[in-house]
């Protein structure tokens, strides 16, 4: 019986270290200026478009990867949008079409054809994944 409960406490430490911080790889960035401007959601309410997300992170964009802390979310499944903000005026630059003119990307890099990803397309599950790469459009 000790033997299963010591198991039990370990699985739940493994999970809730699992948790704590989601490492960000970026892919084919296009420079090291500006910004990376990072939401974190946990439903598709307001994904990925909304200016608060669950949680938020801004890091110089000179880094080639992030650890981004998640200790405060209570869900186990987040879906992550990011910008680079090259001119750092705060807001991601769109052409007269409304198309981005700063890197983007999503987390699990779905295919993008004329809109947005969906939630889905980018959901994560934090407590089975460590890291995350970003491949920037």
């Amino acid at each position: 019986m000790k033997l299963l409960y010591l198991f039990a406490v370990l699985s739940l430490s493994i999970n809730f270290a699992h948790s704590q911080h989601l490492r960000l790889e970026f892919d084919n960035k296009s420079s090291d200026k500006g910004t990376f401007e990072i939401g974190v959601f946990t439903s598709a309410e307001g994904f990925p478009n909304d200016r608060d997300p669950e949680l938020g992170f801004s890091y110089t964009a000179d880094q080639s990867y992030v650890d981004i802390p998640l200790a405060k979310l209570k869900s186990q499944t987040i879906a992550i949008a990011i910008y680079q903000d090259i001119n750092e005026n705060g807001k991601m630059d769109k052409n007269f079409l409304g198309i981005p003119k700063e890197p983007y990307g999503f987390s699990l890099n779905p295919r993008i054809i004329s809109s947005a990803p969906s939630f889905s397309e980018c959901e994560v599950n934090i407590a089975t994944t460590d890291a995350i790469t970003i491949k920037f459009k």
